[in-house]
């Protein structure tokens, strides 16, 4: 341990001092030159002395480096070499004669040691035993520690450096080509160094050596993997990463897209992935809002999204007898699925968090920069905060969102292909699909009946981290932090962020999406013209994206009227989910003998079973003429059937 001599003049970097007084750890110093006194702690000293005195120099070695049965071995040795220097012998308080001190030289005790050790594994000479001896009085046991045990070397340092430079510049332009082998590597290698290099001879190493180096320095970039991987981990920030921590509701709210890993039945009978966007609340790890569509999405979903996070579900509209329509078919056509009943489905909504998104986080598509999209947040003083371009780590929780809805929700669902072209099933041709509006309202269901009410390893107790929380919970406990209580949106607040369209009022009322609107207050605009010349004349009116079966007019008086669709009341009629089914059945066969027909495609002929009347005589002797077959041509549109 170092120490100074306080009584002796100290030189300190702003002059002599005398030490005069010490009380605990402060020091009473006298300028030996000025007379002037000071007051100092005893551990500034070090940095105020000009010649500090040496510090302590640590052992270079480590025994807990060293493997358990070395360390035993090293504990041996270093009881037989403090037995011969002092006579100490564990488990004995007299020394043995041979090493008594009192009796024998040190000379005598190493000789009788050395003889002792002869023909065991620990044999040492008297030299051998000197210098250990030098080394154990000076760092204990471990000094005995054979320093070649713990030499370091550096991989590359028998490779020239020339060719690890090389060698280093063609891993980092692997990044954005194509992924190739090492053979590839180690040829690319050769032609740089002839390239660089022509007049000298560069010592190159063996293949095999080759294969080794570049297996290290490619090791966690992916040079050789999949490409998608390898720019992903380029992509990785080059800083010291760290986890920002919400812990209010609405803090941060991070909104994504992706393709379903699902498919859906489109409008026109084609199976199709529908784009699922979602908003996730940071703070509580809550679902708050939901888009689905089957083309890409734009700034007016967006809004949508917004509308439903400041909305509460008291102020939504009723969507009831949608659902009751989509339930009737979902039950008939595929056996286990169904929606959650209204009576159960009320609570669960009414507990799902209402949050005040006051930032929210996005990436760089153009249907988040839309002007639709940032109007609305600067409606409601929402920051927008955009990701760093190929970052996705910047909104890191949304992304993780999207892989567990695959595996629990997703993949539970009738159309559910993989998650990869290499994990795609044979699925039948013919086997049932969901349409998008019932996989919207499935998902609805999970969110709020599951994922809600599920334990997440994100949300723990802050003084007992073993408990876990769902995000209700989580949402719950955070209240108590709120200073201020955000207010739900009303409901003509909510169908103002909604799409909208212009029509015009026919005597059937308002044609929109193949349907038909209408109800005894539009009866004062029917077939007249808006105020509106820049939309030809036409009148806006607003749709809910998930219930078809209503839509709002806007009133020039004011407020919104509400049209319903003319045929909503035959969701409630006996078998209408038999129909359902049916209608798009045969709407399928229509589509594949018209594409049959268009292509000159003959359709396949119906098997023998098929056309044999069931009740036939099989005696091959009957006079029963055999069943005729219709001959299918193939068609050929002429120039006349063309136009």
């Amino acid at each position: 341990m170092r120490t100074i001599d306080t009584t002796q003049p100290l030189e300190l970097i702003d002059g002599t001092f005398l030490c005069v007084e010490r009380i605990g750890n402060q020091l009473t110093l006298r300028n030996l030159t000025t007379g002037d006194y000071k007051n100092l702690h005893v551990a500034e000293l070090t940095s105020r002395l000009l010649t500090p005195p040496a510090m302590v120099s640590l052992p270079e070695r480590s025994l807990a480096a060293l493997p358990k049965p070395e360390q035993e071995e090293l504990s041996t040795v270093a009881a037989h070499l403090r037995e011969m220097e002092t006579g100490e012998r564990a488990g004995h308080d007299t020394p043995r004669p041979e090493y008594d001190p009192a009796t024998r030289s040190l000379t005598h005790r190493m000789e009788a040691k050395a003889a002792e050790l002869a023909g065991t594994e620990f044999e040492m000479s008297v030299p051998t035993l000197k210098r250990k001896l030098k080394a154990y009085r000076e760092s204990g046991a471990a000094g005995l520690i054979d320093k070649r045990k713990q030499r370091t070397f550096e991989r590359f340092d028998n490779v020239d450096e020339r060719v690890y430079s090389v060698m280093c510049s063609i891993v980092d332009d692997q990044t954005n080509q194509a992924t190739g082998t090492v053979a590839r590597l180690i040829r690319t290698l050769g032609r740089r160094l002839d390239e660089l290099y022509p007049t000298d001879e560069v010592p190159v190493p063996s293949d095999a050596t080759l294969r080794r180096r570049f297996a290290e320095l490619t090791k966690g970039r992916y040079t050789t993997g999949k490409a998608t991987s390898r720019r992903s981990r380029d992509n990785t920030p080059k800083r010291v990463h760290k986890s920002t921590i919400r812990l209010l509701p609405g803090a941060e709210v991070q909104l994504d897209s992706t393709i379903m890993d699902i498919e859906v039945l489109g409008e026109d009978g084609k199976l199709t992935r529908p784009c699922l966007t979602i908003a996730v609340d940071v703070a509580t790890r809550s679902i708050v809002a939901a888009t689905l569509r089957l083309d890409a999405t734009k700034g007016t979903d967006h809004a949508f999204l917004l509308a439903q996070m400041l909305t509460g579900p008291q102020f939504r509209p009723d969507r009831s007898a949608f659902r009751a329509e989509l339930n009737l078919a979902l039950i008939n056509t595929h056996h286990g699925l169904k929606l959650l009943a209204p009576e159960v489905r009320r609570p669960l909504e009414e507990a799902r968090p209402f949050v005040y998104p006051r930032q929210i986080t996005t990436d760089n598509g153009k249907d988040y920069l839309s002007e639709t999209f940032r109007a609305a947040c600067v409606t409601f003083e929402s920051d927008i905060v955009l990701s760093a371009i190929h970052t996705p780590t910047d909104k890191a929780v949304v992304e993780r969102m999207f892989q567990t809805i695959n595996t629990l929700f997703t993949m539970q669902l009738p159309g559910y292909i993989g998650n990869s072209p290499v994990n795609r099933g044979r699925r039948p041709k013919d086997a049932p699909v969901l349409d998008i509006h019932t996989l919207f309202e499935l998902f609805d269901d999970w969110v709020i009946n599951c994922w809600q009410n599920t334990p997440n390893s994100a949300l723990r107790d802050r003084l007992d981290p073993s408990i876990t929380l769902t995000p209700n919970q989580a949402f719950a406990a955070a209240t108590d932090l709120f200073g201020s209580m955000p207010i739900s949106l009303d409901a003509d607040m909510f169908i103002e962020l909604l799409p909208s369209d212009w029509r015009a009022i026919g005597a059937a009322g308002i044609q929109f999406d193949r349907r038909f609107y209408d109800c005894a207050d539009i009866n004062k605009y029917r077939r007249k013209k808006s105020n509106i010349p820049h939309k030809d004349n036409k009148w806006e009116f607003k749709y809910h994206p998930y219930d078809p079966l209503v839509i709002w007019l806007r009133d020039p008086d004011g407020g919104w009227i509400e049209c319903r669709d003319r045929k909503e009341h035959l969701a409630t009629e006996p078998h209408a989910g038999d129909f359902q089914a049916a209608r798009r059945e045969a709407f399928r066969r229509a589509t594949a003998i018209t594409n049959a027909a268009a292509t000159g495609t003959p359709m396949p002929l119906p098997s023998i079973s098929e056309t044999e009347d069931t009740f036939a005589p099989t005696d091959p002797s009957s006079e029963t003429p055999a069943p005729k077959t219709t001959k299918l041509t193939r068609f050929n549109p002429t120039k006349e059937d063309q136009s």
